[in-house]
């Protein structure tokens, strides 16, 4: 797992568009859990908030991508 230092540099690195796409996805999560039917419990919207998260790529990685 990545440490908060670690997380706090990806998602700063993120642009804005980028920023609140994963906004919306953890919006989306939250709300599936709080009205859905049960089925989509608060233990799997952490895991995979938290597999969201790890997946944002590093800055560097990030910055490689956009100059393509």
């Amino acid at each position: 797992m990545n440490s908060l230092e670690e997380m706090k540099k990806r998602i700063t690195a993120l642009d804005e568009s980028d920023a609140k796409s994963a906004l919306m996805i953890t919006y989306a999560n939250l709300q599936m859990v709080k009205t859905g039917n049960g089925q989509f419990t608060s233990e799997e919207c952490i895991n995979q908030l938290l597999n969201f998260f790890a997946s944002i790529p590093e800055p560097e990685k990030n910055h490689e991508r956009k100059n393509k």
